[in-house]
């Protein structure tokens, strides 16, 4: 596997963060992270999660997040959303592991 140099991406938190409890803010961060790390662990076993919060940006509509990780991390922290996005909230039926795309 080639060595992946640390990238940029950006989120956003969409809803109204006016006056948002300190907790419930900084909880979101936490869960965010948190979800990263995991993620790191089962693609970089032993590698350090650098997650790095770049900067905070107050947009019309919610909060831009700037972070900072692995590409690899990246990459999959996003095909996860997309997957939840997906689902709109629902579980899914089923899920199975049919293989890499190699053929492996």
């Amino acid at each position: 596997m080639g060595e992946f140099t640390r990238g940029d991406f950006k989120i956003k938190l969409v809803g109204d963060f006016d006056g948002i409890d300190a907790e419930v803010f900084f909880g979101i961060f936490g869960n965010l992270t948190k979800a990263m790390r995991h993620i790191n662990d089962g693609l970089r076993p032993g590698q350090p999660a650098r997650i790095e919060l770049k900067k905070l940006e107050p947009v019309s509509d919610g909060i831009d997040v700037l972070l900072s990780a692995d590409p690899q991390v990246i990459v999959a922290f996003i095909e996860i959303l997309e997957i939840k996005r997906h689902l709109k909230g629902k579980v899914p039926v089923e899920v199975r592991f049919s293989g890499f795309q190699d053929g492996h």
